[in-house]
């Protein structure tokens, strides 16, 4: 069977939507979505039958409406080359940034058409890289190959049932990573719950020696390299394991930041990421949004890292910091947090080798799941590739 290629715009009719009206008093009481890059981006792939926004009938009034089974996608904007591909299920309004193209249903199956074009990258369709904008001729100027339309409709049948299987085992998947992670998470604080219920609270200052860290002056020249890495909070990894690769400070530099020994604890007590919490197990230098101790003889720094990831100690970092737009938990604050120790270092041991062999036994099932949504993911790129090379015979059996 030989394929006809045709350009988009021969198949199908190629517009945009409008201008998102600005008084908020055409949103009240809306009856018609008015369908924004947001709401196509909280879908990315597949039907679309609401919004977060609503036009009345006054809103409404001279904007298009578009007809259900309209395929939308970013033609301008940050979006643009995120691929998001969806279909209208009811008749709606469309914002500026998307592109709308209305199937000619004498000339191809609407379904074909939205599964192909999520094949279609952005990208190859504008020469400017740097700037996320489609034109109109661009997109309709899209290649589509078409086959006769019953065989149009058979393929489309057959991704519709394939990727609903792979949606229901990508939500497994997901579903199976975090109540793993839950698992953890749940551990974690009743483990130092049932801690808490004996052991002596201890403030951090009486633990061991806290520091802020610091950052070299950029203005100087010869303060990066290799002599010992400079951790910020991008290199706290989920585990609380340190990236030490990212960027490092050399002898000079060193000398104008503050030392942190191998095996203390760090936590970030600053901006988004405030509470995240890490172990050195090398010395390190850090930047002004972590602060670090480094426990007295006796103390398991493991110890005090696994404590500051329960909920108990995460709340009261919560609760002692500058509630302002950037928050924020001083040093002295911070020292003045608590820590529930058993006095035996051999307890503070077992307890961090029970934690970090539910660690590795989480990690392993999370990346078995991973593993598993990269399969599907790439399953799911190899079926598009035989549906429209002619090549798709069936349904594929997918294990949920």
């Amino acid at each position: 069977m030989v394929w006809q290629v045709v350009p988009l715009d021969s198949v199908a009719q190629v517009g945009a939507g409008n201008a998102a009206p600005q008084d908020p008093r055409l949103f009240a009481d809306g009856i018609v979505p008015f369908i924004r890059t947001s709401d196509v981006g909280r879908i990315r792939f597949g039907t679309i039958a609401a919004a977060e926004d609503w036009l009345n009938a006054d809103g409404a009034t001279g904007l298009r409406r578009w007809p259900a089974g309209t395929i939308l996608f970013p033609k301008s904007g940050a979006s643009t080359f995120l691929n998001h591909r969806v279909m209208t299920e009811v008749e709606a309004c469309v914002a500026s940034h998307l592109a709308t193209i209305v199937p000619k249903a004498d000339r191809v199956e609407p379904r074909f058409l939205l599964h192909f074009l999520g094949t279609v990258d952005a990208k190859a369709l504008t020469q400017d890289q740097g700037y996320p904008s489609l034109r109109l001729p661009e997109i309709g100027a899209i290649p589509v190959p078409l086959p006769p339309l019953a065989e149009q409709q058979r393929i489309a049948a057959i991704l519709d049932e394939a990727f609903e299987g792979i949606a229901s085992a990508n939500a497994n998947a997901e579903r199976n990573i975090a109540n793993a992670k839950e698992l953890f998470v749940g551990q974690l604080n009743r483990l130092f719950a049932e801690i808490a219920s004996r052991a002596p609270a201890i403030p951090l200052a009486q633990l061991g020696a806290i520091q802020t860290g610091s950052t070299p002056k950029s203005s100087e020249t010869g303060m990066k390299g290799t002599a010992v890495p400079f951790i910020k909070p991008g290199d706290f990894r989920p585990d609380g394991s340190l990236d030490y690769d990212n960027e490092g400070l050399s002898e000079r530099g060193l000398a104008a930041a503050r030392t942190v020994p191998a095996g203390s604890a760090l936590m970030v007590c600053i901006g988004a990421t405030i509470g995240k919490a890490g172990y050195a197990e090398r010395t390190v230098t850090t930047n002004q949004q972590i602060n670090t101790i480094t426990p007295q003889p006796g103390i398991s720094g493991k110890f005090l890292h696994y404590q500051m990831k329960t909920e108990r100690f995460q709340q009261a970092v919560m609760s002692s910091s500058a509630q302002a737009t950037l928050p924020i938990i001083n040093k002295s604050k911070w020292s003045a947090l608590t820590i529930a120790l058993p006095a035996s270092l051999d307890e503070q041991e077992a307890v961090v080798a029970d934690l970090e062999a539910l660690w590795t036994a989480t990690d392993e099932l999370v990346g078995k799941q991973r593993a598993k949504l990269a399969a599907l993911a790439e399953l799911r790129v190899s079926l598009l590739n035989h549906a429209f090379s002619g090549q798709l015979t069936r349904t594929p059996a997918i294990a949920a």
